[in-house]
């Protein structure tokens, strides 16, 4: 998304009549393309503890499988 959201900038030759606005409106530009990588790479974040979690949880009810297999 923040690479996506950085291509939304233009200049002021672009903005023709609405120049004056070119400069806040690449700041908002530029603010959300910011806030899209650090989302990005807290989500990263996020899937590899999840996954270490996962694999922990795995792990041990392989672990613990013996003890309750043939329980009922």
């Amino acid at each position: 998304m923040s690479s996506t959201a950085a291509g939304f900038e233009f200049n002021r030759v672009e903005a023709g009549l609405f120049q004056v606005m070119v400069g806040a409106y690449n700041d908002v530009i530029n603010a959300v393309a910011a806030r899209s990588g650090e989302g990005a790479t807290a989500m990263a974040e996020v899937a590899t503890t999840l996954r270490g979690a996962a694999d922990i949880y795995e792990a041990e009810d392989r672990a613990g499988e013996h003890r309750i297999r043939n329980v009922y």
